[in-house]
């Protein structure tokens, strides 16, 4: 194998052999002459020349040119690499992670800032900041290359702040502080600093971490604002020429879990949130580290996976070819098999995936610092020992700089740069309204099958952010649970009439997260939105359509009628709130709006008792709903990953929809449940109000709990009455319990124990802790001749004096006792448990 070594090196500065960094692949040897030809380092009449040796297809001449050819490249790229630091470090320093969170993780001890010119031979390694006891993560350079911005603890248990340090090691000063992790800072042109933090106080949906979006802050750590107001995270903030913000954007908004991690743009005062790239591709899974090409509309980015460490291969995104378009991207570095993939698959409801969850091989922290190169760091099979490399944009690696002593992350150039356009103004903080307006819902909705005319509101919807952190075992993937299809606590703050032109314009609650649903004249879901926006108070948004491109202009045969030129609608309230004041959030909860249909109409043949069909329409208390919701939602459905959708359509994010929200085939308006109540099942006559607001939950995706609260926390789901605690009861507590206070509840054990001795197969709703006798474990297997519903050769209890039907009675009395005694959050009299809120907790 031919191995290319830089002459003449010395003083531990040296560059690497391929051998050496485990680039075997980037070997000149081994990359292909048609890669090397595609090389942005090669002028037009060099391509040429390459293209003419490639046609005559002579084996010997195409090794020879191949080999003289990378060797040019990488010599040509060598000396355009200005100055550069780097961050000296042992490995990543995080294991396991999340990739959207890891700042908040354990992290190795000791680090330091590097600097080195690689393209001077004579030049040594010239550490300029060094620490012993704490960890740096990342650093960014100033437009003047003078100055470094530090990601920085200054103890492995302390959270991570921005720090900000002199290019010749002085004038070391910290910017900000308190109990948060202040991360990934960059220069703002106009000298501010934007960074993502756990100011947000939220936390991550289904995993024990904190959550982070972006926040600016003047050049000395004062006047900290948000200007991003998702409910899980945004991270990785990179800089557009035009003075937009780019970022790792993680959500759910009611799709899998598995790929919402796209390339936003936002202001730098929380305006203009808009998708840049990929929210509907299901490969790679996470878009980590958007950095412009200088001189360039391109922006690369690490493939990273769901979580893992960011580490995977390089690939360059022109959105001229669509913002969710796998073929605007491109593969600059071929480490892994993670290819480039749409989400939806053959059916919309489950995305198409490969599984790609997690990697440790390939390249991270790319920079760009010219329109053909960028630094990033390599680390092969073992990111432990991670080097520097060049990138070319046309894809191919060169070995550029081994650390003397460990691995070397987070390279930047130090060369001065353009400072690049600056969009002025502040991020207004307090809360208030802004504006959204459609100009013509219509528009790609009619192409769908929607007709003119058939939208008649469009709902305002709220994305709670997790209140608490996942302390305690998950159920359904969630903790606390909410419900066996979305994640969140879901808020409605109304519905905005839509007239027959499709033009509608409205008022919105400035700096939360947001998404909207189109429904028709009864209530049923026509389109729901598959992402979510923002707004900032006095912000004034708006589309052409619905689901339209807004890369596109308006039909020049349409008549458009301008934004200005209409009132902005008023939100009509939800029917359980019609007197709630304007910009009110109203949580779905299932017990005490849904449940109530359900009592007047249906329990009469739905009970517990005489269940018709089998489906108990009743609000008797189960182990961690009631009866009506096992029924409708839970029933058949399997525990952990599957969906049923015998009568109510929903989504449950572990294998959920990644694509679009096709219209007319979500929700309400493809749920049998809906169905039945409009045409009469049973003569049963549902108002327009009840109707809407079966409607409205199930357009929620099926939540069940309307609070993040919790009267049992760090039970599983923070739900669960089969736990209880060792010693004293949960009424005598007033806050949480320690992760060593619970226990299994002896009549638990006691049901666990018959059901398991019996033989019996066992399902959510077997028991009913509101009316014991009526649980199906008994019922299933008692006698029809005594009341339950076995035939008589088939029943396990001989009659309701059989010992052991008695000892399950009473233990099932016994944990209803208990419940009545300390109630569950949806019960009357629940009184939520305080629980630790820290938001600069380093994990584990």
């Amino acid at each position: 194998m031919r191995v290319a070594w830089m002459n003449g090196v010395r003083c531990g500065v040296w560059m690497i052999g391929l051998a050496g960094m485990g680039l075997a692949m980037q070997a000149a040897g081994a990359v292909p002459l048609e890669r090397l030809a595609d090389s942005w380092l090669l002028n037009q009449a060099e391509r040429a020349t390459i293209r003419e040796v490639l046609d005559r297809g002579i084996a010997s001449e195409i090794t020879a040119k191949r080999a003289a050819t990378y060797d040019k490249l990488q010599a040509r790229a060598r000396a355009r690499t200005p100055e550069i630091a780097y961050v000296r470090r042992g490995g990543y320093g995080l294991d396991p992670n999340v990739n959207a969170a890891m700042w908040c993780q354990r992290t190795h001890r000791g680090s330091a800032i590097v600097v080195v010119n690689p393209s001077d031979p004579g030049r040594t390694e010239r550490e300029i900041f060094t620490t012993t006891r704490g960890f740096l993560f990342d650093i960014h350079p100033s437009f003047d290359g003078r100055k470094l911005l530090m990601t920085y603890k200054t103890d492995v248990q302390e959270p991570f702040h921005i720090w900000e340090l002199e290019i010749d090691g002085t004038g070391l000063r910290q910017l900000t502080d308190g109990p948060y992790h202040d991360v990934t800072p960059l220069y703002y042109p106009d000298g501010r600093i934007v960074f993502a933090s756990t100011r947000c106080e939220q936390y991550a949906m289904c995993q024990n971490f904190l959550a982070f979006t972006l926040f600016i802050c003047e050049p000395d750590g004062s006047d900290i604002r948000r200007i991003a107001f998702d409910s899980l995270c945004s991270v990785s903030p990179g800089l557009m020429h035009d003075g937009t913000i780019l970022s790792s954007r993680w959500e759910y908004m009611d799709k899998t879990l598995w790929t919402w991690q796209g390339i936003w743009t936002v202001h730098p005062n929380g305006r203009m949130l808009q998708l840049f790239y990929g929210n509907t591709l299901s490969e790679p899974e996470a878009l980590y580290a958007p950095r412009q090409i200088p001189g360039s509309n391109k922006v690369i980015y690490v493939m990273a996976g769901h979580y893992g460490v960011p580490i995977a291969d390089l690939a360059l995104v022109d959105r001229r070819w669509g913002v969710e378009n796998p073929a605007a991207s491109r593969k600059l570095t071929h480490e892994t098999g993670v290819g480039l993939l749409e989400a939806a698959g053959d059916q919309w409801r489950r995305t198409r995936t490969r599984n790609y969850r997690s990697n440790r091989r390939g390249y991270t922290d790319p920079w760009p610092f010219s329109r053909e190169l960028s630094l990033a760091s390599y680390g092969g099979e073992d990111p432990d020992r991670a080097s520097i490399v060049l990138v070319d944009h046309g894809g191919v690696t060169y070995p550029l700089h081994r650390d003397s002593r460990q691995a070397a992350f987070s390279p930047v150039s130090l060369a001065p740069r353009p400072r690049g356009h600056v969009l002025a103004g502040d991020a207004p903080q307090e809360e208030g309204f802004g504006v959204f307006y459609v100009q013509d819902i219509y528009r790609g909705l009619l192409e769908q099958g929607v007709e003119q005319g058939q939208v008649a509101g469009l709902r305002v919807w709220r994305q709670v952010p997790k209140k608490y952190n996942t302390e305690g075992d998950r159920i359904h993937d969630h903790y606390p649970l909410i419900g066996w299809g979305t994640y969140y606590v879901k808020e409605l703050y109304g519905t905005v009439p839509v007239g027959e032109s499709g033009a509608v314009k409205f008022r919105a609650p400035a700096n939360v997260e947001l998404y909207f649903s189109a429904v028709d004249d009864q209530g049923r879901e026509i389109q729901r939105m598959g992402s979510i926006t923002q707004i900032s108070p006095g912000e004034t948004i708006g589309c052409v359509g619905c689901h339209d491109s807004r890369h596109q202009a308006p039909p020049v045969d349409a008549v458009v009628q301008p934004y200005w030129a209409f009132p902005a609608a008023e939100m009509v309230s939800p029917p359980w709130a019609a007197d709630a004041q304007p910009g009110q959030g109203h949580p779905i909860n299932y017990v005490a709006q849904v449940q109530p249909v359900w009592d007047r109409h249906c329990v009469v043949c739905h009970n517990p008792r005489e269940p018709r069909g089998g489906i108990d329409m009743s609000g008797d208390r189960s182990r961690l709903f009631n009866m009506s919701y096992e029924s409708l939602v839970v029933r058949n459905a399997d525990w952990n990953r599957g969906n049923n959708r015998d009568l109510v359509e929903y989504y449950f994010l572990w294998a959920g929809p990644g694509g679009h929200f096709p219209a007319l085939k979500t929700g309400s308006m493809a749920s049998k449940l809906i169905d039945m109540l409009v045409s009469g099942h049973q003569d049963v006559a549902l108002t327009r109000d009840e109707l809407d607001t079966v409607a409205i939950w199930i357009d929620a995706n099926v939540p069940y709990y309307g609070t993040w609260e919790m009267s049992r926390p760090r039970t599983p789901g923070g739900r669960d009455p089969y736990f209880t605690l060792r010693n004293g009861s949960w009424s005598d507590r007033d806050t949480a319990p320690g992760r060593g206070d619970l226990q299994r509840a002896a009549w638990s054990l006691v049901v666990e124990e018959i059901v398991q001795n019996l033989g019996i197969r066992w399902t959510s709703d077997m028991l009913n802790l509101s009316r014991p006798e009526l649980s199906r474990v008994l019922l299933r297997h008692l006698s029809q001749e005594d009341g339950g519903w076995a035939e008589p050769d088939q029943a396990l209890f001989r009659d309701t004096s059989d010992p052991r039907y008695q000892r399950l009675l009473d233990a099932l009395r016994e944990g209803a006792a208990d419940l009545e005694r300390y109630p569950r959050m949806d019960m009357p009299g629940a009184r939520p448990l305080p629980q630790p809120r820290n938001f600069g907790r380093v994990f584990p």
